[in-house]
């Protein structure tokens, strides 16, 4: 969360790890049909979820 002028970090929704995790998996280069049906675990932070896509991405 962003509070202020000027802006500044009031707190964070996942912990550094969880963000670290997230950003590594890149899911907005994932092709739109993955993004549209993984929607649900992409919007709530389903890391496990999102890891077994990720990886049967890179399998093909």
């Amino acid at each position: 969360m962003i509070a202020g002028n000027p802006a500044r970090v009031v707190r964070s929704r996942f912990d550094r790890a969880t963000v670290a995790a997230l950003v590594a998996l890149a899911w907005w280069d994932w092709p739109i049909g993955t993004i549209l049906s993984e929607e649900a675990a992409i919007r709530g932070g389903g890391l496990a979820r999102l890891q077994t896509v990720a990886a049967g991405l890179a399998a093909r």
